[in-house]
């Protein structure tokens, strides 16, 4: 199993943005996740969007979550890897 090398965080994650993380990319919504976590949906909305702002880039907050959790490059979070060369 390969370990996936990931950008590093802007300043370090919360454990409950960790958690909050890793329900978004699981495909959870922000109802579920606060379900699960005994919060209120605002508070799940809150730490995934605290833990996207210390993920360089400026896509939108879960892109950047999804993004950012299954290892993608730089470039990728800030948008420049899919523009076209030329």
């Amino acid at each position: 199993m390969s370990h996936i090398q990931r950008n590093p965080p802007i300043e370090a994650f919360t454990t409950m943005q960790k958690l909050v993380m890793a329900m978004v990319a699981r495909q959870m919504t922000y109802d579920e996740i606060a379900e699960r976590l005994h919060v209120k949906r605002n508070t799940s909305k809150a730490h995934a969007h605290a833990a996207a702002r210390r993920i360089p880039g400026d896509l939108p907050a879960i892109t950047k979550i999804h993004f950012w959790y299954r290892g993608a490059t730089l470039d990728q979070l800030t948008g420049e890897g899919w523009l076209p060369k030329g």
